[in-house]
This record gives C-alpha cells, structure tokens and sequence, in this order.
C-alpha cells in the first residue's frame, strides 16, 4: 500500500504539474497499466523460451519493484474488461449502430418519395 501510494501519488502530482487533468490523470494510469501488464505478460513468455536465463541488474529489480501497483491495476482492469466483450462493443459502435442509421434514413427516403409519388398521382378533382 506504501508503494502504491508513492507511485501514484508521486506520478499524479508530476502530471497535474504538467497540466494534466483529473481525467488526463485517470487515462493515463488506465492506459500505462494495461499496456505494462501486457509487456510483462510477453516478456515472461519470451523468457520462458530461452535456454539461459540473463539475471536482471539493480535497475530491473527497481523498475519491477515500482511498476508492481501498475501490474496489479492492470491486472485488476483486465479482468474487469474481460468481462465486457470489447470486440462485441467495438462492432456494436463501428459496424451495426452506422448500419443502422443509414437503413433508418433509407427508409424515411423511400417514405418520402412514396408520398411525393402519391401526390404527383393523385388526381385533382
């Protein structure tokens, strides 16, 4: 709890310094802490495939020791994403919510040249 207070609280006053707002803040973690999680997840299959093992310098040891409240966040994140299906939202908004909208002007197109047609048509008495 200690070091992630030191970290977040450290980096957030560094970006609310910058400029940076609450929801700057906010997306900055979100983003760093996915993105780190997944480097970390790849880079530990990767060691895992090697046949020798590099031992990891005072500065591996520091950064793995600092990016720990990352890695949980993005932990904590992922699992909570992967109970949405983002690919069925991501669809949702790029493909069907479009097609939708165009099929809803199509029809009030062909609504509207019905009644033209209707009036052209009718015959005044």
């Amino acid at each position: 709890m200690i070091i992630f207070t030191i970290v977040f609280g450290g980096i957030s006053s560094l970006l609310f310094k910058i400029g940076y707002s609450l929801i700057g803040v906010m997306v900055f973690f979100f983003f760093l802490s996915l993105v780190l999680l997944f480097a970390f997840r790849v880079r530990y299959y990767a060691q895992s495939l090697k046949v020798e093992v590099e031992k990891e310098g005072i500065l591996g040891h520091l950064f793995s020791y600092l990016s720990l409240p990352f890695l949980n966040l993005g932990f904590i994140l992922s699992r909570g994403l992967a109970q949405i299906n983002v690919f069925t939202v991501l669809l949702d908004l790029l493909i069907e919510a479009p097609l939708k909208n165009m099929i809803e002007l199509f029809e009030e197109w062909i609504g509207f040249i019905r009644e033209k047609r209707q009036e052209v048509i009718e015959v005044p008495e």
